[in-house]
């Protein structure tokens, strides 16, 4: 089954609200639900300007899982018709130090830059 992206429901808030306390991370206005075989894993937010920010936890998830989930990011915005995108990623993340290997450029200390391939 994988990881995916689903919109999030008002039932997965406290939820994930859980799993982002025991990560140390926060929550910035979730628009969608990462699930990795059918259970709640982290959180992204993809609304407005393109730009996301991201929740994946740690505990449960690996490099490989974590880029999935970028590349599902990447076509929310494609299918929005975007070009490019910000995500908010701060360098207390364990996901931080990869944001350059998944072809992110810093913009600056917690927001990275991406083009969308056509």
């Amino acid at each position: 089954m994988g990881t995916k992206l689903r919109e999030i429901h008002q039932e997965d808030v406290a939820p994930l609200q859980e799993l982002a306390d025991r990560d140390r991370h926060d929550l910035w206005l979730p628009t969608h639900i990462i699930e990795r075989d059918g259970e709640m894993v982290g959180s992204v937010s993809c609304d407005g300007v393109p730009m996301s920010t991201v929740f994946i936890s740690s505990e449960v998830n690996s490099p490989f899982a974590v880029r999935s989930v970028h590349k599902e990011i990447e076509n929310v915005y494609r299918n929005y018709g975007d070009k490019h995108y910000f995500v908010c990623v701060p360098p207390r993340s364990p996901g931080y130090r990869f944001m350059p290997a998944g072809g992110y450029a810093g913009f600056d200390v917690t927001l990275w830059y991406k083009e969308i391939d056509a």
